[in-house]
């Protein structure tokens, strides 16, 4: 059960607060569908900004970070009121949540014990497994900010995710103008969002994708392989995996499953993945609409980013409140369609999601220009090779 805690700041009441405070806040909402605007045209691509990252010493741009990270956690506005409030939801050492756990694979012994082929994991840097990522992942939605917190739909609880590179995530999470622990507070949103109504269809589509011949490609879950839109090995031992886990039926298949039941068992599993998609897409897309733009959004989502913010807007930014009025994947159309039918019967209630969604950009923008800031005050980009001396 969450604590119950003091509600941020109403955002239309921020907004309009933070309007009077500030000349330079521009009062011109984006237009429906629009993308994040610019923070300023002199600033540097993303390209220049990690040309010029890539010069500083490994030192220098621990100190960089440091340095703006200090100056991110003071830093007031609408989105860092969220992430407070939302980091209340738990309160336990950043630390201390549990490692993301490995992904794990149907047994083939235990669901395809008539076809028992072993899976065997590749070697993640081998070329075969290399390119099955590429595929796959490659057609997914790719995210600016590399979150080191994620929730999990299987286990319902918010995990760390392990790197070995932190200090190019935090620089990345940087450009794109992110607070510190926003990552964390996305996360726990989200937890906040999902009542476990398709805990089960999601913990099985958490297993690694695997082929026919018992190939496991590391860093792919069966959920990203059937979001790709790719074409996909169906082995009998994931599809039958999925039926056993989700709806308890051992006997109706078995494997080897004969061909001429292939379509039935598969549109039962793909009706089994629509509902569990539909339940974890909405709900990650509001945890991130919560604190981002539309770009940080599957474009799914993206499109429907003025809805997002009207229902966030509605129930006054809170997680709890929000979460009651979310469907059943079963009515998730109707869910959006309302959403938008009452944005078009009130055009105040359209400026004001309007105001929170430019909102958000424009301080994500302003927090980006802080880093580029901090890098021209190194002379990083100036540079035109790392420091000699080093390693």
């Amino acid at each position: 059960m969450m604590a119950v805690v003091k509600r941020p700041l109403r955002p239309s009441l921020w907004i309009a607060l933070a309007l009077a405070a500030s000349a330079a806040f521009s009062a011109t909402a984006p237009a429906h569908g629009a993308q994040t605007q610019p923070a300023a045209p002199s600033s540097p691509d993303d390209a220049a900004v990690r040309r010029a990252w890539e010069l500083l010493s490994p030192a220098e741009q621990a100190d960089a970070l440091e340095e703006y990270e200090a100056r991110a956690e003071y830093a007031e506005g609408f989105r860092q009121s969220l992430v407070r409030y939302a980091l209340k939801f738990d309160e336990r050492d950043p630390g201390l949540y549990p490692l993301a756990a490995p992904i794990p694979y149907f047994d083939p012994q235990k669901h395809a014990p008539g076809q028992p082929i072993p899976r065997r994991a590749l070697d993640p840097d081998s070329r075969a497994a290399r390119a099955e990522r590429e595929r796959i992942l490659g057609k997914l939605h790719s995210r600016a900010q590399q979150p080191g917190w994620i929730y999990d739909y299987a286990t319902r609880e918010v995990v760390l995710v392990p790197t070995d590179k932190p200090l190019a995530r935090r620089f990345e999470n940087a450009l794109a103008g992110m607070l510190p622990r926003q990552d964390l507070a996305e996360a726990l949103v989200e937890r906040a969002l999902d009542d476990g109504a398709e805990q089960k269809a999601l913990s099985a589509f958490a297993h690694a994708y695997t082929d026919r011949v018992g190939a496991l490609f590391p860093g792919i879950t069966l959920y990203d392989a059937w979001s790709s839109g790719a074409d996909l090995e169906m082995p009998d031992v994931d599809v039958l995996g999925v039926v056993h886990d989700v709806l308890d039926e051992w006997n109706k298949w078995k494997a080897p499953v004969p061909e001429s039941q292939h379509r039935v068992l598969y549109e039962k599993v793909g009706a089994i993945f629509q509902g569990a998609r539909r339940h974890r897409g909405l709900r990650a897309a509001y945890a991130r609409s919560y604190l981002c733009g539309a770009r940080e959004l599957e474009p799914l989502y993206a499109v429907c980013i003025e809805r997002l913010n009207f229902a966030w807007e509605s129930c006054s930014s809170d997680p709890a409140t929000l979460a009651k009025t979310l469907p059943r994947s079963a009515d998730w159309n109707e869910h959006l369609a309302k959403l938008e039918e009452r944005l078009l019967k009130s055009p105040e209630a359209r400026a004001k999601a309007q105001t929170r969604w430019a909102t958000i950009e424009r301080e994500a923008a302003q927090m980006r220009e802080m880093w580029v800031g901090i890098l021209r005050e190194r002379k990083a980009f100036e540079r035109t090779a790392r420091p000699a001396d080093d390693k």
